[in-house]
């Protein structure tokens, strides 16, 4: 709950950076942020315990803990592995998404930002379905049902053509309600892991570095990879090729389905699967 609230503010403030200068201004945009970052960091100071943090970071320089620890844990490797395959498919269209818009689907300026915008709300107001779904049916099976979703909301993006807006409206809604999983689960996976390997309160933050180093270089590693990809291939944005435009639909529509269900099924294998409790376990080194 803690990290579906976390995540969904973040949506919200994204939300709220796309449409706010458009519909308001940059003044009242500019006075808006600077009222919310003098509070946010009111906010840190009153409720942050400094001296806490402190006594944490003296504990672990105490501990010698090194950078590669979490590394050397193989049920760390194994989320890390789901997570990057699932990042990188992520990270793909979200790469791609703004020439597809604009040159295979040709939609209009008034309905790109509609098309993001639909896919972010999605994303907030799916969190309270996938909170309920992780209740029942635990973390991983839930992320299982969260990128199968994503797959089937793709499966059909390659067939898109021009005109095609509200086909492609659906695909934001559906995709970005499958988003909510992806905010939601990973982080507690994460935090779960921490717990078993007993490594809470000593450790935390290298994992997290880990972690977010991997984040960053599954969009990296998306945007240095297709659109050089996509170039040689024969795209070029704003042309009109019909070899380019079926590059760029099989990269945006089909490339993220393929790195999902490798995802998926590196997801049953390391932790849906019966074996899979056994294979956690006893991955304490």
């Amino acid at each position: 709950r803690v990290i579906a609230w976390r995540e969904g503010a973040g949506l919200v403030g994204v939300v709220l950076a796309s449409l706010l200068p458009a519909l308001a201004g940059w003044a009242p945009t500019t006075v808006l942020l600077a009222v919310l970052l003098v509070a946010g960091l009111w906010t840190w100071r009153r409720v942050f315990d400094v001296s806490t943090v402190q006594l944490k970071i003296e504990k672990i320089q105490a501990s010698h803990l090194g950078m590669a620890l979490p590394v050397q844990q193989r049920v760390f490797l194994k989320l890390l592995c789901v997570f990057m395959l699932n990042g990188i498919a992520s990270a793909v269209p979200a790469s791609l998404v703004m020439f597809f818009v604009e040159d295979q689907i040709q939609a209009s300026a008034r309905m790109a930002p509609l098309f993001l915008g639909v896919y972010f709300v999605a994303g907030v107001l799916s969190l309270p379905v996938w909170l309920m779904l992780v209740r029942r049916w635990g973390l991983a099976k839930t992320w299982a049902a969260g990128m199968l979703l994503a797959i089937l909301s793709f499966a059909y993006v390659s067939n898109l053509g021009p005109g095609d807006e509200l086909m492609f409206l659906v695909v934001c809604l559906a995709s970005g309600f499958a988003l909510g999983a992806d905010m939601v689960v990973p982080s507690a996976l994460l935090n779960r892991v921490i717990d078993q390997l007993g490594h809470r309160g000593q450790a935390e933050g290298l994992y997290l570095g880990w972690w977010n180093l991997i984040s960053k270089f599954n969009l990296a590693l998306a945007a240095g990879l297709c659109l050089p990809l996509l170039a040689s291939l024969g795209y070029a944005p704003g042309v009109q090729s019909e070899t380019g435009l079926n590059a760029l639909s099989l990269a945006y529509g089909l490339l993220p389905c393929v790195l999902k269900s490798l995802a998926l099924a590196a997801l049953v294998y390391f932790w849906i699967q019966p074996s899979a409790t056994l294979l956690t376990t006893r991955s304490n080194s």
